[in-house]
């Protein structure tokens, strides 16, 4: 017999016994156990005479029964956190329903097993999508640390001073920021050429405040762009 995964034990705890659901409504008799308030109501005899717990057998008058507020919330958390679970399990391959786990870096696709294993994908490039994802992350670090010591670099420049200088450092710092995102994924280069065409003074109220900072730029450029 297959051991329950945890995703399934919580559900299982949240699972009236008697019908088998999610609790709705549920109401804590002296015993312990809890039940749907319409499913233990179903149990109740037409006298006041007591009632057997469908779980234990115990007796119980119907009117000790109380409802359980705190379940009923920790039963509706667990309800929306199984839709994800589920949403997240459903990122499948749209055409052989199977789970996407690969990534072609020629098409930059995600790919399933079957996928990988067509024609289409025949001498292409073809990672599991973890490892991609981890490439891109370090890439991107190294490439936004280089960003850092170039501003570090133009930092020590006196812009102030200089007529026109601190409107061609903000063309500069526009011009690398965009182009870096190009360079770590082609998905970028549309945006980046984008942002790239728009007139230096659109920027001016956001980098000119009076000193130009390159993490200004970062902030407006890389954030919206990654986005």
């Amino acid at each position: 017999m297959a051991t329950e995964g945890p995703l399934e034990e919580l559900i299982d705890a949240m699972t009236c016994p008697i019908c088998l659901g999610y609790f709705k409504d549920p109401v804590m008799l002296d015993c312990g156990h809890n039940f749907c308030k319409a499913c233990i109501v179903q149990s109740w005899p037409e006298s006041e005479e007591a009632s057997a717990c469908p779980e234990c057998r115990r007796l119980f008058q119907p009117m000790d029964s109380r409802p359980n507020w705190q379940l009923a919330k920790v039963v509706h958390l667990v309800k929306l956190w199984v839709e994800r679970c589920t949403e997240r399990r459903r990122e499948v391959c749209k055409r052989h329903r199977k789970p996407l786990k690969f990534f072609c870096k020629d098409d930059e696709a995600p790919l399933c097993m079957v996928c990988k294993r067509t024609k289409a994908h025949s001498g292409h490039k073809v990672a599991l999508l973890e490892e991609v994802a981890r490439e891109l992350k370090e890439k991107t670090k190294a490439q936004l640390k280089a960003m850092e010591e170039e501003r570090k670099n133009l930092e020590g420049c006196k812009i102030t001073q200089e007529p026109g200088r601190s409107e061609w450092l903000v063309n500069v710092l526009i011009y690398i920021a965009c182009t870096t995102l190009a360079l770590l994924s082609p998905v970028f280069q549309p945006q980046a050429a984008t942002a790239l065409q728009c007139p230096t003074s659109t920027w001016e109220g956001i980098f000119l405040p009076p000193k130009t900072s390159f993490h200004l730029v970062l902030r407006a450029v890389l954030l919206p762009l990654c986005c």
